[in-house]
């Protein structure tokens, strides 16, 4: 009977919550991103909002926190600051509410299916929403990437005073598996010959914090790291969502860019992965980046969009049809209205 009732779950599940969700986001926009008028050469002027930013393209490395690399990316330009740190707002966006509701759920999902939840108690959730994002850190105050790193923390050994950095995803790993030993009473933290560290931390602040919840340590050392650091934005300014729905919506981003400011994109990544028609499982793989800039290429009788992503320099995942400059990418329009679900922007 047990197993009758989880078959049916599975099925109610994987057959018809998941998908229906899905097509409740997207299918509104299907119509949208195949049938739209293309912007013509006079309505595709050169914009370039490269010199705009102070860094170059990051690297997310495998932690799944694009969104959290574009809002950071998106304030950096909007403030003229240093590198706003993207690790600081993804660790801050995972305090509020919808990232502990997603994560039951996906842990609900993942459970019936193996048995096993995705999300351990204490490990942040990868995925997210810009506005909610920018929201909540502009409020609270941005740390830069120069007080609490994106892709690393450091291991210091005691003895030696040397210093490994660990990748930023492996590293919350660890902490995570070191403090399940200490409440289980497996090891004595004052006989450990290391300790781990985000930003200036010391050692005493390390084992101070480590002594808290396991749901709560990798935030209370992003807080330490950020203590006294962060920096109040004089004004906040309204942050716009909007679902893609053809023509009317490039022509609010293409306003937004001659405004000089970039546009926070959510599409699918096979948008740049192949140049073939994207399918409705492939709509679903959704990333998110921030548009750059415009120019129209004669080459192509085409408008493209200058695309900041966040895979650092290289070229690699880029099909060979579109350019890539140091980690940007232009994509045609139409290429991009293909596999294009909501914008976000600055107003």
């Amino acid at each position: 009977m047990e197993a009758r009732i989880i078959d049916f779950t599975k099925k109610l599940l994987g057959f018809v919550f998941i998908p229906t969700i899905f097509l409740l986001l997207y299918h509104p926009n299907l119509n949208a991103q195949s049938e739209f008028s293309t912007s013509s050469q006079h309505d595709c002027s050169s914009i370039d909002l490269r010199s705009t930013i102070k860094f170059p393209v990051r690297n997310q490395k495998d932690i799944a926190w694009c969104y959290a690399y574009s809002a950071a990316d998106m304030i950096s330009q909007y403030y003229g600051l240093e590198k706003v740190s993207a690790s600081d707002i993804a660790i801050n966006y995972n305090d509020v509410w919808i990232p502990s509701t997603m994560k039951f759920i996906v842990n609900l999902y993942t459970y019936i299916f193996t048995k096993s939840p995705r999300y351990k108690n204490g490990e942040e959730f990868e995925t997210g929403f810009i506005k909610i994002a920018i929201n909540n850190i502009l409020k609270k105050g941005v740390c830069l990437e120069s007080d609490m790193p994106d892709n690393y923390i450091e291991k210091v050994d005691k003895v030696s005073g040397a210093i490994s950095k660990i990748n930023f995803k492996k590293g919350m790993k660890e902490i995570l598996e070191l403090h399940k030993k200490y409440e289980m009473n497996d090891i004595n933290p004052s006989g450990l010959s290391y300790f781990y560290k985000m930003g200036d931390m010391t050692e005493d602040d390390f084992w101070s914090i480590f002594q808290s919840k396991s749901s709560q340590v990798i935030s209370l050392m992003n807080k330490r790291a950020c203590e006294g650091k962060r920096i109040q934005v004089p004004s906040i300014p309204k942050v716009r969502f909007k679902f893609f729905k053809g023509r009317s919506s490039f022509d609010i981003i293409h306003q937004v860019l001659e405004d000089g400011k970039p546009v926070a994109i959510d599409y699918s990544v096979w948008v740049y992965k192949h140049n073939k028609k994207i399918s409705l499982k492939e709509r679903a793989d959704l990333h998110t980046s921030n548009i750059f800039g415009r120019r129209f290429n004669p080459k192509t009788n085409a408008c493209e969009f200058l695309v900041r992503n966040s895979y650092g320099d290289s070229c690699r995942v880029y099909h060979s049809d579109y350019e890539c400059e140091h980690g940007y990418y232009w994509i045609p329009e139409k290429r991009l209205g293909q596999g294009l679900l909501s914008y976000t922007f600055f107003d």
